[in-house]
């Protein structure tokens, strides 16, 4: 979210590609690939799964009552 040139994907579906690399000298977490692999398991479970930015928590509240906010829809 703090890179300029970052786009916003709104639907990724199972098996989409992602480009790009994880600096893990810089980051612990696994960055956005672990959180996209993570997201398309659950999705195979379930109808949807939302990756939304954690510093929007009013997103969460958007999504339960209108069921679309700003952040990554993860379809099977």
């Amino acid at each position: 979210p703090n890179d300029p040139e970052a786009e916003l994907i709104e639907t990724w579906k199972i098996g989409d590609s992602l480009k790009g690399s994880h600096q893990g000298q810089m980051d612990v977490t696994g960055g956005i690939f672990l959180k996209v692999n993570s997201a398309e398991l659950i999705a195979r479970s379930v109808e949807e799964v939302w990756l939304i930015d954690g510093r929007k928590p009013e997103r969460v509240i958007e999504l339960i009552e209108n069921g679309i906010t700003v952040g990554t829809r993860v379809t099977a």
